[in-house]
């Protein structure tokens, strides 16, 4: 029988185990965050290239947002976001949560909803009663 290495058990402590999945779990999300921000930097440097220093600095905010959606943002999903604007509904009384969602999808997809007025309908449209 083969001797332990000095200092070492032969097999970690329950305790040792469910720490430290308990530590990939809370740093799986900054993890897969940070995949995100490199492919985005990466994308963007590319895009600094291409397009030179100048024009990218030159680009107003609609043209940015115009090719940010045709990177990042592919057909079905923008037809996924417009039927989540279209169907959105407070749940409960989560008023927070539906205000915030209905912010970021109507930032997202204006033309769904192109004066204040027809965002203000849209928006009481999805409240409980």
């Amino acid at each position: 029988m083969q001797e332990p290495v000095p200092g070492y058990a032969r097999e970690p402590p329950a305790a040792h185990i469910r720490s430290a999945t308990e530590q990939l779990r809370c740093y799986s999300v900054p993890y897969a965050a940070l995949l995100h921000l490199n492919k985005a930097l990466t994308w963007w440097n590319t895009q600094v290239q291409a397009r030179g220093r100048e024009a990218v600095e030159a680009m107003t905010w609609e043209e940015l947002k115009a090719i940010l959606i045709k990177e990042y943002c592919p057909k079905n999903e923008m037809q996924k976001l417009e039927e989540e604007l279209w169907n959105h509904q407070m749940i409960g009384a989560e008023h927070q949560a539906y205000t915030n969602r209905f912010h970021e999808l109507s930032c997202l997809l204006q033309h769904m909803v192109p004066s204040e007025a027809k965002k203000i309908d849209r928006y009481i449209w999805g409240l409980t009663p």
